[in-house]
């Protein structure tokens, strides 16, 4: 990348106004790669406890979570549903981002 003489001035002096080191700057646009096959190895492992423990709490919110971020919408709106069947009452922040998916997910159906 080139480099603009006073865009590097106004950066160095932002970085040394909050006492934040240069090279951060190569994490601010580190290439990220995201690979779906992990979300996927983490549904199975958590479809694995849910057939011992079918209403664990954190196995259905894992599921639901690793589903989605695999992709599969319809598998992790299944499992945040059934997590806000079993889980009634219970104000855990899982919880209330699973009714607040659910309640969209409905919402677009209609």
């Amino acid at each position: 990348m080139t480099r603009v003489p006073f865009a590097d001035t106004a950066t160095n002096g932002v970085l040394a106004q909050f006492g934040i080191p240069r090279e951060v700057l190569t994490y601010i646009t580190y290439p990220t790669h995201f690979d779906s096959r992990q979300a996927q190895a983490a549904l199975e492992e958590y479809q694995a406890v849910l057939k011992v423990a079918p209403n664990r709490f954190n196995a259905l919110y894992g599921a639901a979570s690793a589903a989605e971020t695999a992709g599969n919408a319809t598998l992790a709106n299944q499992f945040f549903q059934k997590l806000t069947e079993i889980a009634v009452g219970e104000e855990r922040p899982e919880l209330v981002a699973a009714r607040r998916k659910v309640a969209a997910i409905a919402q677009v159906a209609q």
